[in-house]
């Protein structure tokens, strides 16, 4: 696991369709936009030394989910892959060049 630790510097509030269970429904989504700390504090000097550029953009509906101006850690941890193998599908085999004339 790897650990950052980010600050909210922008939430934007907009109407959008969001899919729930099959059915789309109009509501207000937050996009939420951290960007790594900076050295305010000690703690926040050896995340800097460690992350010192990025971004993360993510939309919520909640709008208690985060707060402008807060700090937040955010824990990166490898996931499984639920498929283990894809099977190849028509993109994956060669297609055949195509051949053009020009008059």
């Amino acid at each position: 696991m790897t650990r950052a630790k980010f600050i909210v510097q922008k939430i934007e509030r907009e109407l959008r369709t969001v899919w729930t269970h099959g059915n789309s429904q109009m509501k207000e989504v937050h996009t939420v936009q951290m960007f790594p700390v900076a050295a305010n504090s000690e703690e926040n000097a050896k995340f800097f030394a460690s992350t010192p550029c990025g971004e993360i953009k993510i939309g919520v509906i909640d709008p208690g989910l985060f707060e402008l101006g807060k700090e937040y850690y955010v824990d990166f941890t490898e996931a499984e892959p639920k498929i283990k193998e894809v099977p190849p599908g028509p993109r994956d085999f060669p297609r055949p060049k195509e051949k053009r004339e020009f008059a």
